[in-house]
């Protein structure tokens, strides 16, 4: 069986196969198995680290590339890429002359680099300069899949009006 090829770069897939026979005197024989399918053959892992850092201080990744088996890979390319999500706040007017804050997340591109995995010592290294919501995706060059860890990043006086979502009420949460 072929899979198609939107289902490609998409990890690991688990598959549940049954299967029922009938032997020569027409009683059913059942057969379960579970398959792991694997639609790409290298998966990428960034490594946990603090989800709070502070902004102007780089902040080092440590990013692994392995095969299907668990083994550790060296010379794969990696795309990593920084992202911010910033809050675009209006005040809208809504039904009856009322009017209310809509805030919507927008992600902004910050870092973009192609990196070379060399097994366990690969680093990725990024400074947030604004307060804010981040996040770092690894993928293949190419594919629109990813692995990704998101962060905050917060330091005195580097607030833009963009970091932080406001709610209904007028209230900034943080």
């Amino acid at each position: 069986y072929k899979l198609e090829n939107k289902l490609s770069d998409n990890g690991l897939l688990k598959a549940n196969v049954h299967v029922t026979a009938f032997d020569e005197t027409n009683r059913p024989v059942h057969r379960y198995e579970n398959i792991n399918i694997y639609t790409q053959s290298v998966f990428y892992g960034i490594k946990y680290f603090n989800n709070y850092v502070s902004t102007r201080q780089p902040l080092s990744v440590n990013i692994i590339a392995l095969d299907a088996n668990e083994k550790l890979l060296n010379g794969p390319n990696a795309l990593v890429t920084v992202v911010r999500k910033e809050w675009q706040s209006v005040i809208q007017e809504s039904y009856g002359g009322k009017y209310r804050y809509v805030s919507n997340k927008v992600e902004q591109v910050v870092k973009q680099d192609n990196i070379q995995i060399s097994g366990e010592s690969s680093k990725f290294t990024f400074t947030p300069s604004i307060n804010g919501e981040y996040e770092i995706r690894v993928s293949k060059p190419g594919s629109s899949s990813y692995v990704s860890n998101s962060f905050y990043a917060y330091g005195s006086g580097d607030a833009d009006f963009t970091s932080f979502e406001v709610n209904n009420e007028g209230n900034v949460d943080i």
